[in-house]
């Protein structure tokens, strides 16, 4: 399985200290369940109730090394922003279109993360890529979507900050469409997909009926005690199995009663004695956390996976990203793949 951790989606909790560990807490899930795609440069956002503006960066060109910190963000958020624009070629001092208080002032980067890493791992995909016309488009149909249904995120629901938030899961919700991944977020951007389900525009899946297994506790686990942890004996079996029940799970013409019986009839008792040999064999720190899986996700690992409109999945055409992502691994099958699957049916008049 394949999971994303995008910028945009977690820049509220890439904030130096606990917030920050509890991404990076995710991500270490993830890389013990399989390969690991993270959102390279830096993303800066500012909104608040008299505009928004926001801007992707290479990590060269943002300067950003670490993350960004709460007195950083406490004293950007206090106070104002401005955006300045000026024509092309003009030799006239910019004049300013935006200037608004600061309702979020977030600076995110996954920098930190590669500082961290020992070496380049065949398992973790740091990339920088963009969505092509057709993905733009269906963010777009998503975002507007979720406005329309009077999403409520908690604690900003000012003009301009909640269309940012819905913007943000749009386009990286498109962008794992794209990569074929499970979309891990924060709890701040987790609120769009739960709304997408209360509104009736999207199913969980496997919401009931998920299998308990144990992880380790990964917050002392060096990378290179992830990396050696990765090749322990069920270990490997644990990320076998997950990727056949994901693709039992997806299968279009299951409903999720179906699935859920066919996980706990099927695969359950493999899945709890690969547990127990990974735990027999795994670091002396092995702390047994029970996590639920779902459809190749995790409960506490990715927001709750959640099928794009198949209205909105008509209008994909092909890929949704630009040219140019390479990635390591083999790609696996997506909590959305019924939902693509449909879309390529229509486009062929099925």
């Amino acid at each position: 399985m394949r999971s994303f951790f995008p910028l945009r989606s977690n820049a509220h909790s890439l904030l130096a200290g606990a917030p920050a560990n509890s991404v990076l807490d995710r991500m270490k899930v993830a890389a013990l369940l399989g390969d690991v795609v993270v959102d390279d440069g830096a993303y800066r956002v500012q909104a608040g109730p008299s505009g928004g503006f926001a801007q992707r960066l290479p990590d060269r060109m943002a300067g950003m090394t670490g993350f960004q910190t709460p007195q950083a963000r406490g004293a950007a958020q206090a106070g104002s922003f401005t955006v300045a624009v000026a024509p092309s070629g003009s030799t006239q001092p910019p004049h300013a279109v935006i200037n608004s208080a600061a309702s979020i002032d977030w600076a995110a980067t996954f920098a930190p993360v590669k500082k961290q890493l020992p070496k380049a791992y065949p398992w973790i995909d740091f990339v920088q890529f963009d969505l092509n016309d057709d993905g733009k488009r269906l963010a777009t149909e998503l975002k507007d979507q979720d406005l329309a249904s009077g999403l409520v995120i908690p604690g900003f629901q000012d003009r301009f900050v909640r269309p940012r938030i819905a913007e943000h899961v749009a386009l990286d919700t498109v962008a794992a469409l794209g990569l074929d991944a499970a979309m891990s977020v924060d709890g701040l951007h987790s609120s769009v997909v739960h709304g997408r389900v209360t509104a009736g525009n999207a199913s969980y899946v496997m919401g009931p009926g998920s299998v308990a297994v144990l992880l380790p506790q990964v917050t002392a686990l060096t990378w290179e005690d992830i990396d050696e942890l990765r090749t322990h004996p069920g270990m490997t079996d644990l990320r076998k199995i997950w990727a056949e029940i994901e693709t039992a799970a997806t299968d279009a013409a299951l409903t999720e009663e179906e699935a859920a019986r066919i996980i706990r009839d099927e695969f359950e008792d493999r899945l709890l004695e690969a547990s127990r040999r990974a735990s027999s064999s795994g670091p002396s720190g092995w702390l047994g956390t029970t996590l639920s899986i779902a459809a190749g996700t995790l409960a506490s690992l990715v927001a709750p996976a959640a099928s794009i409109p198949l209205g909105a999945a008509a209008s994909v055409a092909g890929k949704l990203l630009d040219d140019g992502v390479a990635l390591h691994g083999q790609r696996w099958t997506a909590a959305y793949q019924g939902v693509k699957d449909r879309g390529t049916q229509r486009r062929a008049g099925l």
